[in-house]
């Protein structure tokens, strides 16, 4: 049996459900929480055979455990069960490499937990063996096995035979069944009473495990690889689709998309959501990227790149200049086309939507072109001079709001970053091992798995429970229920179910800006600070925290939706590195805000202003 996990308690399986209590239990989803601690890492199931593979090490696990808890509390040991649970131990350990092998995070936390159980199940196999009645049980066994060893040999030599064939799938099915039957007679015997009869199937078992394994990282491999071409040629088909649209835009007040003939605010609705989707799928290929090149031997060597070359960030900012660019296109053929009629409500249309984009963007990447083609559009819709005139007017209001709200939010001192107090209270030392920070001085400063999710469900509860924190780029999700959540930040981030948005603050802004229903914003600077109001989209929001749930990087990015892509800004990719994906973490803590910290002003949860005192700051 494999050496004992040095860090799980006897009594973490008694005591966790009461540690994690501190938490409000309101969390959503299978991964695992407070109110389910036990619960699986989700599988990102890339590859065809990972969700059944990921079906058997769960109910495998939960096997173990119930059996464990079972044992803790019998008077004596009953020899089916510990052959149940003994069998369904090392079920845990074939999925689990065959699950490394795919790039399934639940492998490495499964592996840990497998450590733990281990000291259990010696515990009851000891147990068993000093009972009275294990003695002729074994002998029966033994004999059992002494009679049909001959058999079992030449089944050994079919594997062998199978295998040397090139055979995998038939030397892995034979195996399999070639354990279930031969641990069911040895889970009960000592360690010296087993030898003779599995020594020799161990060591066929090691080659098909090796070579079927490493058969499996090489599918893996090219169906993540199968992915990524995919998805790429969909970000060019798209880009192509874009072009032509653009091309018969520039000819006419119209073009087609879809087989429909649509005008230029809509096609730019079409491109801004192609946008997004092509976001989504560019943080799919990076993870999966970092998942190929992988090797066997460990949960711990799965996941590292083959290069510490990461060339998804330059092509997430590729990405986002093929499409600004085709934005800009966009609006000078509209110029050009658009009939002086409807250059006016045109132009209001692109406005709103270009100030969806621009609210996602990690910062202002519009380009001169862009800028012109909106110019010209004004000047056909006779809005020159106004909005050369309101651009005046609000400019420099606009900008200082901006330092006004960012002086504000540097003196409320109360809360603190959620990455800083995360790795000061979840960090390991060399006297508590436990940790998802490691206490060495090259930890990478993202969550991470170094101890059995069941160890640090109570760390997290009891140390942020309650926490004030700051978490940075809230944005509303495209979902049906109203959730806001924090932008990533090294592998920690909030959701936030309250209503987020602020009716005292938004309106007072849309009166600085001179809007109303009859007349909105005119320029895009304009239009954008009252979109961000208008749909809850902050800086910073100040939160006290209340619940949480661990999930693993490599399946929220390996099959990363579409509404959850406000989580990234545009124009960036993440997570960012090469390291081993599988042993990393994240976070999603549920938050209620305190504070808000909006690009042009700060206020309280409860809507009243952190001041009363609007006036710009001095220059000086």
């Amino acid at each position: 049996m494999d050496k004992a996990h040095p860090r799980f308690g006897l009594t973490t399986l008694s005591v966790l459900f009461h540690v994690v209590l501190g938490f409000v239990c309101t969390a959503d989803g299978a991964d695992p929480s407070p109110k389910g601690p036990f619960e699986p890492l989700k599988q990102h199931a890339t590859v065809p055979e990972a969700e059944a593979l990921w079906t058997k090490v769960v109910a495998a696990e939960q096997s173990v455990r119930e059996h464990i808890e079972r044992f803790a509390k019998a008077k004596a040991i009953e020899p089916k069960q510990l052959t149940q649970a003994l069998s369904a131990h090392d079920d845990m350990r074939t999925w689990d490499l065959r699950l490394q092998a795919m790039g399934e995070p639940v492998a490495v936390d499964f592996e840990l937990r497998r450590a733990f159980y281990q000291a259990r199940l010696v515990e009851a196999y000891n147990a068993w063996l000093s009972q009275p009645n294990s003695a002729p049980v074994r002998q029966k066994a033994i004999a059992q096995l002494t009679k049909t060893q001959q058999k079992r040999m030449k089944d050994l030599d079919a594997i062998a035979a199978a295998l040397g064939n090139g055979d995998l799938q038939e030397a892995e099915t034979k195996t399999d069944a070639f354990k279930e039957d031969l641990y069911r007679l040895t889970n009960i015997l000592s360690l010296d009473e087993r030898k003779p009869f599995t020594e020799a199937f161990e060591t066929v078992r090691s080659r098909v495990e090796s070579a079927a394994n490493a058969d499996r990282v090489s599918t893996a491999t090219a169906v993540f690889k199968e992915t990524i071409d995919a998805n790429e040629m969909e970000i060019q088909d798209t880009l192509r689709r874009i072009d032509i649209a653009i091309e018969g835009l520039s000819r006419s007040a119209q073009c087609s998309w879809d087989g429909n003939a649509i005008d230029g605010p809509t096609l730019l609705n079409h491109v801004s959501n192609a946008y997004k989707i092509a976001h989504t799928k560019l943080q799919s290929s990076a993870m999966l990227h970092r998942l190929q090149n992988r090797g066997i031997g460990g949960s711990y060597s799965i996941g590292f790149s083959a290069s510490a070359d990461d060339p998804w960030s330059a092509k997430s900012r590729d990405l986002t200049q093929a499409f600004l660019d085709r934005i800009a296109k966009l609006i000078k053929a509209e110029s050009q086309s658009v009939p002086d009629d409807k250059a006016k409500e045109h132009y209001f249309a692109m406005l709103t939507t270009l100030a969806d984009i621009d609210d996602r963007l990690d910062q202002n990447d519009w380009t001169n072109a862009t800028q012109k083609g909106l110019a010209e559009l004004t000047r056909k819709a006779n809005l020159s001079l106004q909005v050369a005139d309101y651009d005046s007017a609000t400019s420099e209001l606009l900008y200082w709001k901006e330092q006004f709200a960012s002086a504000q939010a540097k003196k409320i001192d109360s809360h603190v970053p959620l990455p800083t107090i995360c790795k000061e209270r979840l960090s390991s030392s060399p006297q508590q091992l436990i940790g998802l920070y490691s206490y060495q001085p090259d930890d990478p400063g993202r969550p991470r798995l170094l101890s059995a999710i069941p160890d640090l469900v109570p760390l997290v509860a009891k140390s942020m429970g309650n926490a004030k924190i700051v978490a940075n780029g809230i944005r509303k999700l495209d979902s049906s229920k109203p959730t806001w959540m924090s932008q990533f930040q090294a592998g920690l981030y909030c959701m936030m179910t309250d209503n987020v948005t602020l009716p005292q603050q938004v309106a007072r802004l849309e009166k600085e800006l001179l809007v109303d229903a009859s007349n909105p914003a005119l320029t895009l600077r304009a239009t954008t600070a009252l979109h961000s109001a208008r749909n809850g989209s902050y800086i910073s929001v100040g939160c006290t925290l209340q619940d949480f749930v661990l999930e693993s990087p490599v399946s929220r990015f390996a099959t990363f939706p579409v509404p959850a892509s406000p989580l990234v800004p545009l124009g960036t990719v993440h997570p960012q590195g090469t390291q081993s994906e599988l042993t990393f973490l994240l976070i999603r803590f549920v938050a209620k805000p305190d504070w808000f910290h909006h690009r042009y002003f700060v206020s309280r949860g409860d809507a009243a202003a952190i001041t009363t005192d609007q006036r710009p700051l001095s220059s000086n």
